[in-house]
């Protein structure tokens, strides 16, 4: 559980039930994220030569890029390995408990936000095998996979709101929306400020026709562990340790606790003897 290559996903109980039972994890459309930088509008604006043909004749393709993007970018968002540097000496912490400090599944805020008051689950995946599933599954889409950057400012992401005129005007509408993902992928889905950095989110990404459609990405073969929350409702101990080794028979079960603010990690089956 504590490889630095394990990404964690944190969910409520009964998202965490319905996934397990169904074997896969579903992926949710940009525009549904929290941070309002993905979820509200885009201003995109045409630039270089060309500006009066596209805005006579296009200028529906600046909405056209904004809701695109916004709903056929299907994400799916992990907790990754905190590689920041870090003074233990300074705090006092003692070799045997650092890597609590870096892992994706004891963060105390993420269990609070995403896992419903520390009654959900933290899923635990091993990041290669997740994307090699990834790759395989969505084959023919547009994809991108990798960790997201933080920054106080958002400079980069002006001039991806930017398009130009003669992608429009030579290749179309559709093909110049591929250009422009294909040129600020990092700008639109790996680029956050500053204020979320303690997620250390890795993210899978995939681009599809219809944004409507729930897809899913299947997860018998990368799913390492399965981790309750301090305050996940003990009669249902038994039922998600059952899905989970249904789902994966060497899938690690856990139950993790906070002793004075401090993370522990107790087996599953210990607390249900």
């Amino acid at each position: 559980m504590f490889d630095k290559d394990m990404v964690c996903h944190y969910t409520s109980k009964d998202k965490a039930i319905s996934l397990l039972n169904d074997k896969k994890i579903n992926f949710s459309p940009l525009v549904s994220c929290d941070d309002p930088r993905e979820s509200k509008q885009w201003n995109f604006d045409y630039i270089g030569s060309g500006q009066r043909i596209c805005l006579e004749n296009y200028d529906e393709a600046l909405n056209i890029f904004d809701n695109s993007i916004k709903n056929n970018s299907m994400i799916l968002c992990f907790c990754g390995w905190n590689n920041e540097e870090m003074n233990f000496e300074k705090n006092a912490i003692p070799h045997y408990r650092q890597d609590y400090y870096r892992v994706g599944f004891a963060r105390s805020r993420m269990w609070s936000q995403y896992g419903r008051r520390h009654t959900g689950v933290c899923l635990v995946f091993d990041r290669k095998k997740l994307e090699e599933q990834f790759k395989s599954t969505f084959e023919k889409n547009k994809k991108f996979a990798g960790r997201v950057g933080y920054q106080y400012h958002l400079e980069s992401f002006v001039k991806a709101r930017k398009i130009e005129c003669r992608n429009i005007i030579e290749h179309g509408v559709d093909k110049a929306l591929e250009m422009q993902l294909d040129m600020y992928f990092h700008e639109y889905f790996f680029l956050k400020l500053m204020d979320y950095r303690d997620e250390h989110e890795y993210r899978l990404v995939v681009i599809v026709d219809d944004g409507g459609d729930s897809i899913g990405l299947p997860i018998e073969s990368s799913l390492k562990g399965v981790i309750a929350g301090i305050d996940f409702p003990s009669e249902d101990y038994e039922r998600i340790d059952a899905l989970a080794q249904n789902c994966n028979s060497s899938v690690e079960r856990y139950f993790l606790s906070w002793q004075e603010g401090r993370p522990q990690l107790w087996n599953l089956w210990e607390l249900l003897k």
